[in-house]
């Protein structure tokens, strides 16, 4: 069930009522997380490691016919119940159109672990803070 709560979360955050920012379907990084932290504790990466993240994810998603992310995408997580963790990517200060999922906890450490990223990469996200 909070799965989905947090699927619509999302979801109403990628309204238009951002679409004069981002585009229709897209919130801001900022709006996104200001809102989301209220609820979660949220983590980004270290810069080494979201350079890692994007060399590892962007085969993946050129293999399966999604654009590459752009060199500016931001990589934000928050673990949101037991065993399962919300992510999503920013690029230019907006959601990436379809980031925004809900991943098992040991799938994201997998992929963690396959692009050379560990706990200590980690970096909080304090509320009002751009990291």
């Amino acid at each position: 069930m909070l799965k989905i709560l947090v699927t619509i979360l999302a979801l109403t955050f990628s309204t238009a009522v951002y679409a004069s920012e981002c585009g229709e379907g897209s919130a801001t990084k900022t709006e996104f997380l200001e809102q989301m932290s209220a609820k979660y504790e949220i983590y980004s990466l270290t810069e080494i490691a979201r350079v890692k993240l994007i060399n590892y994810v962007n085969p993946i998603r050129i293999a399966n016919g999604s654009k590459p992310m752009e060199l500016d995408a931001q990589f934000y997580f928050a673990p949101v119940e037991v065993n399962s963790t919300g992510v999503v990517w920013f690029s230019k200060g907006c959601v990436v159109a379809g980031s925004v999922v809900l991943l098992s906890s040991a799938e994201l450490a997998k992929a963690m672990q396959l692009a050379d990223i560990d706990a200590d990469d980690f970096i909080p996200y304090k509320k009002g803070e751009d990291i």
